[in-house]
């Protein structure tokens, strides 16, 4: 999940904190979903400690700025309903990169209102067609829009006023409306009212409420739901994951689900075959497990089969399937529990996509590292590397999304550039041309 301005990385003391109290602390201004930085003063190495001792740690604060989205205030403004198909373009607040191979990108914007590009087969725009598009497009029936996530062929939205809508495929029940009709355009999930964040799987959905406890509901064959068990029959509507409080933030990799909490550690939940549960094992877990020897955690990133986490000092660890240099620690191999990114310093945000990891640094530059074969790297090639390299001609990030196959940052204007496979113009440059460095989407 790639959020909009108002993360502060001043951030706030409080580690014992009830995470409810902490939500409800958040300024006005900031968007629900994005409170999820949890940090105390200090400077303890955390990386050869368990994290079963990160109550009595204490992490190090950024020593820098965070880079926000420069957008007026008065920018910020509600559309109304009947002039949401014609709506002139608009800063971006966040985007989401796809992590499926067949990609595309859901952007948030300043207006309110969610536009979708690239490809379209099953209605996964929201725009009541099924035609590929290489410019994004308005998600119909879709408003007060503050964060967009994209699945595998499906998209949902956390609204302003708590609720949760989503669109695209449905044949595992992932647009939590009690069927498996597929929808065109966004409807609403059942029962969900109080979200502040909501994360989507391939096949799944997970759903922040600001009480910290997590709900998800579709596919549920590795047990990411959460419920404890496994079931061949989807979720159809959204249940609350077992024994999971506190949260800060969530986020879904293919078949596995991940939370952070806010003491800053983690638990993840479902497919565990590459280790991307990190709790030592190559086991699936029905329950939310905490992840091994990570502590100070601020945000976290799940993509196909690896996750990865921000840590409160700047530094970035990751775990799971590495086949391709995507933990970004010199190695292609696999990690069943966190690992440092090598040379990484200053960032502050990171996400992971199908087969590779990008992250923001403080100065605004992007790096990326792990699968290149559509230039997702960004740095003018299309060579692997298990290290990070820097962006070319990338500045001003605030925010980077890593999707299937390409990536896509969030700027500080509120523009937004996209770089790799744009086969199905999941780049919103108005082609489908492949690009190795980054583009800008034509909003």
């Amino acid at each position: 999940m790639v959020g909009p301005r108002g993360l502060d990385a001043t951030l706030v003391d409080t580690p014992d904190a009830d995470a409810s109290e902490v939500i409800e602390d958040v300024p006005p201004d900031m968007p629900r979903f994005d409170v999820i930085d949890v940090t105390r003063d200090g400077g303890m190495d955390a990386d050869v400690a368990d994290a079963s001792d990160a109550d009595v740690l204490t992490c190090a604060t950024l020593a820098f700025d965070v880079p926000t989205v420069d957008v007026p205030a008065d920018a910020l403004v509600r559309p109304d309903a009947a002039a949401d198909a014609s709506l002139p373009a608009a800063p971006a607040l966040q985007v989401e990169a796809s992590l499926a191979s067949t990609g595309f990108t859901c952007f948030a914007l300043t207006s309110a209102q969610g536009r979708c590009v690239g490809d379209n087969n099953l209605g996964q725009l929201g725009d009541n067609t099924t035609t590929q598009r290489t410019r994004p497009v308005p998600v119909g029936n879709l408003f007060g829009a503050q964060q967009l996530v994209a699945g595998d062929a499906f998209a949902c939205a956390a609204l302003d006023n708590g609720t949760v809508r989503c669109w695209g495929a449905n044949s595992f029940g992932q647009l939590g409306d009690n069927s498996t009709s597929d929808h065109r355009t966004a409807q609403p999930v059942t029962g969900i009212t109080a979200a502040a964040q909501v994360a989507a799987g391939q096949n799944h959905v997970c759903a922040l409420l600001r009480d910290g406890t997590v709900q998800c509901w579709g596919r549920n064959q590795e047990g990411q739901v959460g419920t404890g068990s496994t079931a061949m029959m989807p979720q159809l509507t959204p249940t609350a994951v077992t024994g999971l409080t506190g949260a800060r933030q969530v986020d879904l990799g293919s078949n596995f689900s991940c939370a952070l909490l806010g003491d800053g550690t983690v638990r993840c939940w479902g497919a565990g075959a590459f280790g991307q549960i990190g709790d030592g094992f190559t086991t699936a877990r029905t329950l939310p497990t905490q992840v091994r020897n990570l502590a100070c955690a601020i945000r976290v990133s799940a993509g196909v089969s690896h996750a990865c986490a921000l840590r409160s000092d700047g530094s970035v660890v990751c775990w799971g399937s590495g086949t391709f240099g995507q933990l970004g620690n010199g190695a292609m191999g696999m990690s069943t529990q966190p690992v440092a990114v090598t040379g990484l310093t200053r960032a502050v945000d990171v996400s992971a996509g199908a087969s590779h990891t990008c992250a923001v640094l403080g100065d605004g530059t992007v790096q990326c590292w792990g699968a290149n074969t559509d230039g997702q790297l960004g740095d003018g090639t299309t060579t692997a590397s298990p290290v990070p390299v820097t962006v070319q001609g990338l500045t001003g990030a605030v925010r980077v999304a890593a999707g299937g196959r390409h990536t896509c940052a969030l700027i500080v204007d509120g523009s937004v550039r996209c770089w790799g496979s744009n086969a199905q113009g999941q780049l919103g440059d108005d082609t489908t041309m492949n690009r190795r460095t980054a583009v800008s989407v034509v909003f």
